[in-house]
């Protein structure tokens, strides 16, 4: 009543009190993991496939150097981008900023060298004059900061936030107090062909040798087909992280049994073929593992 709560309200609000301790009860209580879910997740686990694959590689077809008609128009087909960088300076100001008089008197001196600043004395100069370390940086981008032990992760990300010809305001770091000024921003642009002429030869083969190397695996692929031959085979029994190179196990056990596919890898095509499917031989130990390890899971996520 004091509340202001009706007897139909107060009733109300204990039946709701009593379904969330029934809700909340029921999820404490331990969740088993089905056995089967166990036993499937271990044949897939460690299961193995029996495969056919051929190896076409890249580098088997022979691919004379391009004309330079052909170079641009690769170029055009793959650009290359210059990412933005920025040139820099700044005007540091070393205080042990954990001692409240040393602090005290660097703090002082950054707001001298700051006020000289905004009246539009160079940086160089306010530093000299004030006995401060001044730095000039030449452009670096995001993934090449420059060797500067000074210069850490929040400097960076300040520096690529600011408009270039400005100064930033007062910056205190663990090490002093700082003051930053982006002199030149460099936007990001696709490089001049020229720039890049020379470096594209070797793509430009590789990515002819691809075609060549695909045109040989669909054929192949179309023998293996049409005769259920495969030229230039290997069998082998493959688990998931071994027998076999990465994307043809990747491939092995994503892919049916009796069905055949072109496997892309970065140096080479495979031709694939899964012929059958070997189930895991019964291991107590690693079985209990399993179990304890998707019991775990489960309570996390129930929890």
């Amino acid at each position: 009543n004091n509340s202001g709560y009706s007897e139909a309200e107060f009733a109300d609000i204990l039946r709701r009190q009593v379904l969330r301790s029934m809700v909340l009860g029921a999820m404490s209580v331990p969740v088993q993991v089905p056995e089967f879910t166990v036993k499937a997740v271990y044949d897939a686990r460690y299961g193995e496939r029996e495969i056919d694959y051929a190896t076409v590689k890249y580098s088997d077809f022979k691919v004379d150097n391009p004309t330079d008609e052909q170079l641009a128009e690769y170029y055009k087909q793959n650009p290359q981008i210059v990412p933005e960088t920025r040139a820099v300076s700044y005007v540091f100001i070393p205080a042990e900023m954990a001692s409240p008089d040393k602090y005290d008197a660097g703090y002082a001196t950054a707001v001298k060298v700051e006020d000289d600043i905004i009246a539009g004395e160079s940086m160089d100069a306010t530093a000299k004059k004030y006995g401060a370390k001044y730095v000039a940086i030449k452009a670096f981008g995001r993934d090449n900061r420059p060797v500067d032990k000074l210069m850490t992760d929040a400097l960076v990300s300040k520096i690529f936030d600011m408009d270039e010809g400005l100064e930033s305001e007062m910056i205190e770091t663990k090490d002093g107090f700082f003051f930053l000024r982006v002199d030149k921003i460099n936007p990001s642009h696709t490089a001049e062909f020229a720039t890049v002429k020379n470096s594209l030869i070797s793509d430009w083969k590789k990515s002819e040798q691809k075609k060549q190397a695909y045109v040989r695996a669909n054929e192949l692929l179309v023998d293996l087909n049409q005769d259920g031959k495969l030229q230039g085979k290997k069998t082998a029994t493959v688990s998931r992280t071994s027998g076999a190179p990465v994307e043809v196990l990747a491939a092995a056990f994503r892919n049916n049994t009796e069905q055949n596919t072109i496997v892309p890898g970065a140096d080479a095509f495979y031709v694939l073929s899964v012929t059958g499917s070997i189930a895991p031989a019964l291991d107590t130990k690693k079985m209990a593992d399993l179990q304890n390890e998707m019991q775990s899971t489960m309570d996390k996520s129930v929890a």
